[in-house]
């Protein structure tokens, strides 16, 4: 069974309705501006904002009180702890001393990149049932971009130098998502409007 037959299947056309009854567009133009400025890291805002609205319903969907704690304040506690330990830990001078904290630090780093790769993908397979598209495909695009950021934060930002033209495909993704929604949201409005009016006409 194709993602689109199954996007059918799990939401029905009510369920669409609900969603973009209230819905308020945003312009691709300037989220892609947003997503230039913030390399790549507004796609935070963005998600948290959409994902309020899939929770109504996608009962699959992430809850969005998940993307702040594993995008912003988990990698923030995070950052500050490793900070602050390399900042009051005395380096050793043999190979093993300095191991050890380097293991901890990115072992610390991985863990929190899966949580968030994996909310990113629940927040794309949700996305994908609402706009009829293929969610994993949308999983794909951002995570190449979202690899640079990991490998930034992992390695120093002198990394970033080799990686920084992966942020391209969250930057033009993130975007064309809104645009999707739009296109959705537009759509069902003129079918709403169709149907009042062929009702009034048929009442008159």
């Amino acid at each position: 069974m194709n993602n689109l037959d199954e996007n059918k299947e799990y939401f029905s056309k009510d369920s669409l309705k609900y969603f973009f009854f209230d819905y308020k567009l945003r312009n691709p133009a300037l989220i892609f501006f947003y997503m230039i400025i913030s390399l790549g890291l507004y796609f935070v805002t963005w998600m948290y904002q959409i994902n309020k609205k899939l929770e109504e319903i996608d009962e699959k969907a992430p809850a969005s009180n998940r993307a702040a704690f594993v995008l912003v304040i988990l990698p923030l506690i995070w950052y500050f702890i490793v900070y602050f330990l390399e900042l009051y830990t005395t380096t050793g001078t043999n190979f093993l001393s300095n191991l050890i904290p380097q293991m901890v630090k990115v072992f610390g780093w991985g863990i929190i990149s899966f949580l968030s790769l994996m909310y990113v993908y629940d927040f794309c397979i949700s996305f994908g049932k609402v706009t009829q598209t293929s969610g994993v495909l949308w999983y794909i695009v951002i995570y190449l971009g979202y690899f640079s950021l990991i490998l930034t934060i992992i390695l120093g930002f002198h990394f970033f130098v080799y990686t920084f033209y992966f942020l391209f495909f969250p930057i033009i993704a993130i975007p064309a998502m809104q645009e999707m929604l739009n296109v959705r949201a537009t759509r069902f409005t003129k079918e709403t409007q169709k149907s009042y009016f062929n009702y009034m006409e048929r009442k008159n």
